[in-house]
C-alpha cells in the first residue's frame, strides 16, 4: 500500500511495544497496535516478514505462558491476530529475538531459549495451517546457545549465529542447519 511497516519494544498504549504505520510521502506516522503483555504478547523484536499479504512477527515476552508469540497482521482490515503462544517447552521454544526467513510457502526462525535443551530453537511456521513445528534444539557445545538474529537460506543451508557458546570466549558461534 506504499506504506513502512515496523515494530518498536517499548512505547504505545500500554509501554509493551507498537506495531507502527509510516506513510513516506506523507511523513505521517500511525500507531497501529499497542501490545498487552497476555492477550497478544509484549516486546516485539525484529523485523516484519511479509507473506501472502500479511505481516508476520514475533514477540519476545507475554502471551499465555510469558514466552512470547507469534503474530500476523492484515494492513488492509488493520488487525492484529495472535496465531501461536510458545510454551517454553521442548516442543517449540521461547523468547525470539528475530524475525522470520520465508523458504517456499514456510517460515523460519529462531528462539532464544526453549527447545529440547533450553538453550534455543529453530522454528517452522506454516501459515495456512498456522502451526508451529519444532525443526532443531540448540544443545550448546557445537550448537551455541541462545540464537539471536534472522536466519539466512544460502546453498540450501540456513545459517545464523548465537549469543554464547561452550568455549573459552563463550562468545558465540555461527552455525548451520
Amino acid at each position: 500500500n506504499g506504506k513502512l511497516y515496523g515494530l518498536t519494544s517499548t512505547g504505545g498504549a500500554n509501554n509493551f511495544g507498537v506495531l507502527f504505520e509510516w506513510d513516506p510521502s506523507t511523513s505521517i506516522f500511525t500507531d497501529k497496535f499497542d501490545f498487552d503483555d497476555v492477550a497478544h504478547g509484549k516486546s516485539p523484536n525484529g523485523n516484519l516478514t511479509v507473506y501472502n499479504s500479511k505481516l508476520y512477527g514475533m514477540t519476545q515476552f507475554g502471551g499465555s505462558a510469558g514466552k512470547g508469540i507469534i503474530f500476523k497482521y492484515d494492513t488492509v482490515l488493520n488487525t492484529l491476530t495472535d496465531i501461536h503462544d510458545f510454551a517454553g517447552s521442548g516442543t517449540d521454544g521461547a523468547n525470539p529475538m528475530c524475525g522470520f526467513t520465508v523458504l517456499g510457502n514456510k517460515l523460519y526462525a529462531t528462539t532464544r531459549q526453549g527447545g529440547a535443551f533450553n538453550y534455543g530453537s529453530i522454528i517452522q511456521l506454516d501459515p495456512v495451517s498456522e502451526t508451529v513445528a519444532l525443526k532443531a534444539s540448540l544443545a550448546n557445545g557445537d550448537g551455541g546457545m541462545w540464537p539471536y538474529g534472522d536466519l539466512t537460506f544460502f546453498n540450501n543451508k540456513f545459517y545464523g549465529m548465537t549469543y554464547y557458546d561452550n568455549s573459552v570466549n563463550n562468545a558465540g558461534i555461527i552455525f548451520e542447519w
